[in-house]
This record gives structure tokens, C-alpha cells and sequence, in this order.
């Protein structure tokens, strides 16, 4: 689902299933297209500025978690760099969240980005990811 107004954009990406521990893998990540269905492989600019994710963490009651994003698959061309945040739980339980505040301004030859995560302790779930930005 994809909201636009007045120049702000929100994209969220739900049902994923992808789980992560407490080290970066190349065949663990999450890959986001930013741009609306329609436009989507053309050129992105923009300002990211909030990235909102939510799943289920597994053996303990809280964890951090540490997000970084990439231009490829690979994990080669850092775009956000490794930013770390607390899960919270949700107040009716049963799912984690964390928000990254970031200010990232970004040009780029299309509109795909490359989520790697990890966590202190434990395995976490990824089952939504949400990031907000401002186009130019």
C-alpha cells in the first residue's frame, strides 16, 4: 500500500516472514521497492526519513535490534548506515516494533533498497516494514 500527500510518501510492505538473528547475512534481507507500483524501477530521489518495522520476537521479552539499508542485494553500496533501535512490544502483545528516525537523502538509478537486520540476542520475525519519505 502506497499513500501519497503533498509531496510526502509512505510505503508498507506486510505479510513478509522473514526471520533474523544476531549477525548481518546476505540470504537474510528484505528487499523494498519505494516508488508507487506504476513508477516503480524509475529513478528515486528523496529524503527517507522514517522506517517502522514489526514482527515476533522469539526467546526473550525485549531485544535491540540493529537495521542497515543497501542500494544491492549483496550488502556493497551502504545507503543507510547501521542505525539501532529498542523492539518495544505492542500494548495488546504478541508483536515487536521499532521506529528508525533517519535523514537520509538519496538519488538513485531506481527505487529498490535492501534491508539488513540483526539483533542483540535473539530471533526476530520480520512480518511488516514501513518507511515514509519526502520526494524533491
Amino acid at each position: 500500500m502506497a499513500i501519497v500527500r503533498n509531496r510526502l510518501y509512505a510505503k508498507e510492505k506486510t505479510g513478509l516472514s522473514q526471520d533474523f538473528t544476531t549477525a548481518y547475512a546476505t540470504d537474510k534481507k528484505v528487499e523494498f521497492k519505494l516508488l508507487p507500483t506504476q513508477n516503480e524501477g524509475e529513478q528515486f530521489y528523496g529524503n527517507i526519513q522514517l522506517i517502522r518495522v514489526a514482527g515476533t520476537l522469539s526467546g526473550g521479552s525485549s531485544d535491540n535490534i540493529t537495521l542497515c539499508g543497501y542500494k544491492n542485494a549483496d550488502g556493497t553500496r551502504l545507503v543507510i548506515e547501521p542505525t539501532e533501535a529498542s523492539l518495544i512490544p505492542d500494548i495488546s502483545g504478541g508483536k515487536f516494533s521499532a521506529v528508525f528516525l533517519v535523514d537520509a537523502v538519496w538519488v538513485a538509478e531506481d527505487d529498490s533498497l535492501f534491508f539488513f537486520i540483526k539483533t542483540g540476542a535473539h530471533t526476530y520475525q520480520l512480518n511488516e516494514l514501513e518507511i515514509t519519505w519526502r520526494q524533491s
